[in-house]
């Protein structure tokens, strides 16, 4: 029997914000549905890990870095590889989703204003983004209890859908196991599947994965994700942890699960490099990794101050050490005493290519994390096999 981890991640961008992020346990929680699922060719037994199930690392379960299955051509391969470590892929419906809430002085607004209390990731206030969390399930219907599903529908307001400017993208993620998917939208395929309701929020579902038009709406990433959602599958602000689960609104929509020893991983990412830098004893790691490369890209292209918001009990405390870091990661661990380069637990047995990280010419080793074996969801066959 093969043992393989599960995760399932969905995502479209478009051009008027950066970033492919985006989402508890059961469907109802926060509105969401997933469409009937049909047979992934699933096991009967041994297909849900309990939440509570400690994951073994054992470098006989990890996945050899040159013997990783490589990106697919197409959206729905992608999904069909995806499914082995997840279950069945959902559909997206919009109209399920929470509303992004746009808050002046503290008040909610119906309209956007040209200034609010927390902007995107692009220093936009527009109403009528929704993002929703839909638990992962088997083709038999049982929950994953350890996998989430976010999806995220972004607009930027009636003044703008006209002009095809929207997406639509999903991220599922597996807790325990680490692992992680990303599809993408193709810019404007999936406007006609879309509308704004009476309160002009983002509504109306996508095709999915078994939908003869899902290859015409998805793509798989034309570049690594990585390069934004650097350490853990989920980008957080104040804008969009505003959408509270409604079953229990001390929890944003988007999953908090990063810490100093989240495992996560790209299945078919093998060449993707989550390196970040560290250093012992320094603040902005006493938590979780510093996303360094994400923080520089969020601060160059629109108003994030990571300083002005971390620590979140404190911000603005730990200014020295986030310069410190800073300036790990723009010269590179051998210039920076105390700086190193380390990777989250993955399933990937090695490295990936030093070529290949950041940096990479001037600095001379990396520390990794432990791998983490994959028990989970088996399916009975090869890939190619299945229709």
């Amino acid at each position: 029997m093969v043992r393989r981890s599960r995760v399932l991640t969905i995502i479209g961008s478009v051009l008027w914000m950066v970033g492919c992020s985006v989402g508890d346990e059961h469907a109802s929680s926060q509105g969401g549905h997933v469409s009937d699922p049909p047979d992934a060719g699933l096991d009967d037994t041994d297909n849900v890990v309990p939440s509570d199930t400690d994951v073994p690392v054992d470098d006989e379960d990890c996945i050899p870095r040159d013997e990783a299955p490589e990106m697919p051509s197409s959206a729905s391969a992608y999904a069909e590889l995806c499914s082995e470590y997840l279950g069945v892929v959902p559909t997206v419906d919009c109209g399920d989703g929470v509303p992004i809430p746009i808050m002046v002085n503290g008040e909610e607004v119906f309209e956007s204003p040209n200034t609010c209390d927390h902007t995107d990731f692009k220093g936009n206030c527009f109403v009528g983004s929704r993002i929703g969390r839909l638990p992962g399930v088997t083709a038999e219907g049982e929950t994953l209890p350890d996998v989430d599903w976010v999806y995220f529908c972004r607009s930027p307001g009636p003044q703008y859908f006209e002009y095809q400017i929207v997406s639509v993208q999903m991220i599922g993620h597996d807790r325990v196991t680490g692992a992680t998917c990303f599809f993408e939208a193709r810019d404007g395929a999936q406007w006609p599947y879309l509308e704004l309701d009476e309160n002009d929020l983002l509504d109306g579902e996508l095709p999915g994965p078994q939908d003869p038009e899902f290859d015409e709406v998805f793509q798989t990433p034309p570049s690594p994700c990585v390069e934004c959602h650097q350490t853990d599958p989920y980008i957080h602000n104040p804008w969009i942890d505003g959408a509270r689960l409604p079953s229990d609104p001390s929890q944003p929509v988007l999953p908090e699960v990063l810490t100093t020893d989240s495992p996560y991983w790209v299945v078919a990412g093998a060449d993707w490099d989550h390196r970040t830098v560290h250093i012992e004893g320094n603040g902005c790691v006493a938590c979780h990794p510093a996303p360094m490369a994400t923080a520089e890209l969020f601060e160059r292209s629109g108003p994030i101050d990571v300083d002005a918001l971390m620590p979140p009990n404190a911000p603005g405390t730990m200014t020295a050490d986030y310069e410190a870091m800073i300036a790990c990661h723009l010269q590179g661990p051998d210039r920076v005493d105390g700086c190193e380069w380390v990777s989250p637990p993955t399933a990937y047995c090695d490295d990936p290519p030093l070529k290949s990280a950041p940096h990479a010419a001037s600095y001379p080793g990396h520390r990794t994390a432990h791998p983490v074996s994959m028990p989970v969801v088996v399916r009975e066959g090869d890939i190619d096999d299945e229709e």
